[in-house]
């Protein structure tokens, strides 16, 4: 998702086939700072990972993915303990439920299965990527109805503009964070480590310090999670 707000010369952009010159989001943690503000800005409960995993489930049917071509107890124990979701279980890792959505939105506007890349989404060129955006925005009614049911009271019957929330916030949390200063911002420090550029105006470090502490909460959490 990253490279397609910040196109750079990495692999992700290549796959997509809409590269720049020189680096990009991939280049310098930009991918990993957005997992980090998506987890903190919404951090999901069970009451919602439930009725998606049970929509999730039944696309996957459809698609003809078989349980064996699914990753096995050991292997989601693994992702479990990286993710750190077994030390909480009130909230659950927003990145990664997004990452879910959009990887069988992929597959479902023709993304493929296999590629260089564990995720669909991925391996898709930017054209699909699009499609699969588009389709989360305005979802199929049948799949609909099935994240609908699932959700429990008062949730139930707003299953379209949760999934549009998660769609919109995706594309405008990537740009926020990739176009931003936080290869620039220390963390130990709360402060810009280095003076920055606005437009033809040269600002000190010490004058740039335009973040809230908040901006130290929204990019900590899970890294690594969503890689395109």
């Amino acid at each position: 998702m990253s490279v397609m707000v910040m196109p750079g010369d990495d692999r992700y952009s290549k796959q997509q086939g809409v590269t720049g010159r020189g680096p990009g989001a991939m280049s310098d943690g930009a991918a990993d700072e957005f997992v980090g503000l998506v987890d903190r800005f919404l951090p999901q409960g069970d009451q919602l990972l439930r009725p998606l995993a049970v929509a999730l489930s039944v696309t996957l049917t459809d698609l003809a993915v078989t349980p064996l071509q699914l990753p096995d107890d050991k292997v989601a124990s693994a992702v479990d303990r990286a993710l750190g979701v077994s030390d909480n279980d009130r909230t659950f890792p927003l990145s990664l439920i997004a990452g879910l959505v959009m990887d069988v939105a992929a597959l479902l506007v023709g993304a493929p299965l296999a590629g260089p890349f564990a995720s669909p989404f991925a391996n898709a060129n930017f054209q699909t990527k699009a499609r699969a955006f588009e389709l989360v925005e305005q979802p199929a009614a049948d799949l609909l109805a099935v994240f609908d049911n699932a959700l429990p009271q008062p949730l139930r019957g707003s299953g379209a503009g949760l999934l549009r929330f998660v769609g919109g916030i995706l594309l405008d949390g990537s740009a926020f964070t990739v176009w931003s200063e936080h290869r620039l911002y220390d963390y130990t420090a709360r402060r810009l480590s280095a003076s920055c550029q606005l437009e033809h105006h040269r600002i000190p470090a010490q004058r740039a310090r335009r973040r809230p502490r908040r901006f130290h909460r929204l990019l900590q959490g899970i890294r690594g999670v969503l890689s395109a």
